[in-house]
């Protein structure tokens, strides 16, 4: 099964084509009578999507490391329960 980071890179650095059927499948458009201009939309839309999280998971790594060398996050806590103090 592919990874995240394999079917990210796969969208943005591989050819696709927008199927009869409505799907995405991998290569040129086998049919050039029938021009395709969906897919490059579909594909910088999910480009700008993958900065915008990576833009927030970077963030939240430097709020997390914050948060724990500030003492804010001292132990795992688990939803739901109690922490023993």
């Amino acid at each position: 099964m592919p990874s995240v980071y394999q079917i990210t890179n796969a969208v943005s650095a591989e050819e696709w084509h927008l199927h009869t059927d409505g799907s995405f499948l991998p290569g040129r458009n086998p049919n050039p009578l029938i021009p395709d201009t969906v897919t490059p939309i579909v594909k910088e839309f999910l480009a700008k999507l993958a900065d915008c999280a990576a833009d927030y998971l970077a963030e939240l790594a430097l709020l997390c490391s914050r948060a724990t060398s500030f003492g804010f996050i001292t132990e795992r806590q688990t939803y739901g329960t109690t922490p023993n103090y």
